[in-house]
């Protein structure tokens, strides 16, 4: 019925409405438009953010219904709205469907990777906030840690390969479960050791802080492993531990097809050095000065040397950390205390070598008689009583080996 009103009325007023190219089921300037959406729209899309592509599609979209609306009730002629709206709706869900399927799998690629070497909290921080990932690298203030087994290379020729396989993928699983719990970031396993940073991807204030203390849990664990392996293969176990607070450079780091979020600079070479100084004085976790600063008030530490590390001409404070102050008894923070006065008065600047020689032996009662760092002031002092140091002396211990 409605369509034949329409037609009385047409036939009454005089009025006809006709297709702009006669009968043709669609107009070359419908063709040119559903061309024009599915050539240009997605050029135009892919170049914009979300929302303005969904302004500019809706933009079209209602701009060729308005369109259809004039010629219609001003012109007379019929075009079709459904085939152009319907190509630019088109148009825009592939388009963000697709988009949003590659960004999850970008995502996803970088979770996975991320995933392998810091904690899913960090990676799920990063995800939202993409902007802390500087993929070209930025210069931040962090702390780095090396640590590495003892002993190596005599564990290996005691143990048979895949028994050696087994004892370091545990090592390493645990010493990882501990590095990821404190959100430090791991940088890579080098054969047994292994290298991690705190301060990047997240912003961590207290980067310091979470080292430290993931250091300390670090050698608790060794400890309870190294009874296992002694008990099931035995071979003793243990492990160094290296931590430097400073300006680092962070950021993806190798080739165009291969790289690696990692750390550099000096301050990184120099956690490796002091790594490398926990067997010379007998310690499993050694600190840089800065780092000291900040955690000195919770930790059982002394001052260990003034030392040029290898490779390095200025010197540094070390200081070994063996625990929590809170954990210690009061006698075991006495000797530290102690050892700390015993090298300001017998050593530098004091030069009482003579004195400092049973000073040194009788701090070793702190450590049940054992005490590696007493025995290099030892030998230090009886070669300076024997041979006393120029005036101009500054007490630096000039390292000859990593």
């Amino acid at each position: 019925v409605e369509l034949h009103c329409h037609t009385l009325e047409s036939l009454r007023g005089g009025t006809q409405i006709l297709r702009p190219d006669g009968n043709r089921q669609l107009s070359v300037m419908e063709i040119m438009g559903i061309l024009g959406s599915l050539v240009l729209l997605p050029m135009l899309i892919l170049r914009l953010n979300a929302i303005f592509g969904a302004l500019l599609s809706l933009g079209m979209g209602f701009g060729w219904l308005y369109f259809c609306h004039f010629m219609f009730h001003y012109n007379n002629l019929y075009y079709q709205a459904t085939p152009m709206a319907a190509s630019i709706l088109f148009v825009y869900i592939f388009l963000t469907t697709h988009e949003y399927i590659m960004e999850e799998k970008e995502k996803a690629k970088t979770r996975d990777a991320f995933s392998r070497y810091v904690n899913k909290s960090v990676v799920d921080s990063v995800l939202n906030d993409p902007d802390m990932l500087k993929l070209e690298g930025q210069r931040r203030e962090m702390t780095v840690l090396f640590s590495d087994v003892r002993g190596f290379t005599t564990i290996s020729e005691k143990l048979e390969p895949e028994v050696l396989v087994e004892v370091m993928n545990t090592y390493l699983t645990e010493m990882t479960n501990i590095l990821l719990d404190y959100d430090g970031t791991l940088d890579k396993f080098i054969g047994d050791a292994v290298m991690a940073f705190w301060g990047a991807p997240l912003n961590q204030p207290n980067h310091a802080e979470l080292a430290t203390k993931t250091a300390i849990d670090m050698n608790k664990e060794v400890e309870i492993l190294a009874k296992k392996i002694m008990d099931k293969y035995g071979v003793e176990m243990a492990i160094g531990i290296g931590l430097n607070t400073g300006p680092m450079i962070v950021g993806n780091v190798g080739s165009s097809e291969r790289f690696n979020y990692t750390v550099l600079g000096d301050a990184v070479n120099l956690g490796a050095r002091l790594e490398g100084q926990t067997k010379n004085y007998g310690a499993y976790l050694i600190l840089n000065e800065t780092t000291y600063e900040i955690v000195k008030d919770w930790v059982a530490g002394r001052f260990l040397d003034l030392i040029a590390v290898k490779g390095k001409a200025l010197p540094v404070k070390i200081y070994e950390v063996t625990g929590y102050r809170k954990e210690a008894s009061a006698e075991y923070l006495e000797g530290m205390a102690a050892f700390d006065r015993a090298v300001d008065e017998y050593y530098y600047p004091g030069r009482k070598f003579a004195e400092g020689i049973e000073a040194f032996e009788n701090l070793k009662k702190y450590r049940g008689g054992k005490d590696k760092a007493c025995d290099l002031y030892i030998e230090r002092c009886r070669e300076f009583a024997a041979n006393p140091p120029p005036e101009n002396w500054t007490g630096v211990f000039v390292a000859t080996s990593k």
